[in-house]
């Protein structure tokens, strides 16, 4: 355990600067809902509003297929769905599941790349 919190304390900042990366750009893509004011960790909550063309279970799917682990949140408070960024996240990961997002929610236009640090 104090291994883990040697390892993971000092990189902490990292995680959580690229859960704003992450939903800053999934707040750019029509159909999510996402209130930026929420992401102070490494946990992005999330929802597709009723103008989305997809449901919840089809994104969740879809994501799955690449390799992009987002669930339920089941607690409601939130969002439907969450993303949790850990120390195995890179940017290029954060870049990609945005524009896997996007993809699978039939706006491959609104793709941009996020910055920040990796």
């Amino acid at each position: 355990a104090l291994k883990a919190l040697d390892e993971t304390l000092p990189n902490l900042h990292r995680d959580h600067a690229n859960a704003k990366l992450l939903a800053e750009g999934l707040h750019q893509i029509p159909g999510v809902i996402l209130d930026l004011q929420q992401v102070q960790t490494n946990i992005v909550h999330f929802s597709l509003g009723p103008d989305a063309a997809i449901s919840e279970d089809f994104l969740i799917t879809k994501l799955r297929e690449y390799g992009i682990a987002i669930d339920y949140t089941y607690s409601g408070s939130f969002g439907d769905m969450r993303a949790v960024v850990h120390k195995d996240v890179t940017q290029s990961d954060i870049e990609e599941t945005v524009d896997r997002v996007a993809q699978v929610m039939g706006h491959p236009s609104h793709i941009r790349q996020v910055q920040g640090t990796d």
